[in-house]
C-alpha cells in the first residue's frame, strides 16, 4: 500500500507562463515535441510520474519537457511517441486532468495495461489471420 510520504513526492504539474512560451517557440506547431509538451500541460501530469513510467531521472524529464534540456534520441522516442499516446489516450476518455494524485497514479497503471493488452490483442488477431484460422476483416 503507499504510504502519504509517496504521494507527497508527486507535486502537481506547474509550468510557469515563462517555460510554456518558451517551449511554444522552441518547439514549432506539429512537432512530436511540441505535440507532447501541449499534452503534458492539459493533462497535468506530474514530472515525477512520467519518470516513474519511463525510468529516466526525474530533473532530466522535466528539463526535456520544458525545453531546458535537447531530447536524447531514446527519450524523444519513449517521452514524444510512447507516453504522448497514453497521455492522448487518457485525455480522450477523460482520466486527465486530475488534480488528485491519489488517482492519477493507479489509473495511469490502469490505462498503461489496457492499451499493452489491445496491443497484444491486435498482434494474435493478426497471427491468426496469417495463419488462416481466422477470416481477414
Amino acid at each position: 500500500m503507499r504510504t502519504l510520504k509517496e504521494r507527497e513526492k508527486m507535486p502537481a504539474l506547474r509550468i510557469g507562463e515563462e517555460s510554456i512560451n518558451h517551449v511554444r517557440s522552441k518547439y514549432a506547431e506539429g512537432t512530436p515535441e511540441r505535440e507532447f509538451f501541449e499534452n503534458v500541460l492539459l493533462a497535468r501530469i506530474p514530472y515525477a510520474l512520467i519518470a516513474k513510467l519511463t525510468n529516466l531521472p526525474h530533473t532530466d524529464v522535466r528539463d526535456m519537457i520544458t525545453g531546458r534540456k535537447a531530447y536524447t534520441d531514446d527519450a524523444r522516442v519513449i517521452l514524444c511517441e510512447k507516453i504522448n499516446k497514453l497521455v492522448d489516450k487518457g485525455l480522450d476518455i477523460g482520466i486527465y486532468p486530475c488534480s488528485d494524485l491519489a488517482v492519477i497514479d493507479p489509473m495511469t497503471t490502469v490505462l498503461l495495461s489496457s492499451m499493452a493488452n489491445e496491443r497484444r490483442f491486435e498482434i494474435a488477431k493478426q497471427k491468426l489471420i496469417e495463419a488462416g484460422l481466422m477470416p481477414a476483416q
